[in-house]
């Protein structure tokens, strides 16, 4: 876990969609997917 994926994190949850959170990290969403998938692995 680090703290980029912790950021992406707050920010899906804030907007609560892929597609507007990524847009706001200036990402494009499969990394931003893929940082979740990370995130979600890590933590169980």
């Amino acid at each position: 876990m680090n703290l980029k994926q912790l950021q992406a994190f707050l920010v899906v949850a804030q907007e609560r969609q892929i597609t507007a959170a990524a847009k706001r990290l200036y990402m494009a969403q499969p990394p931003l997917l893929y940082q979740m998938k990370q995130l979600e692995k890590e933590l169980g």
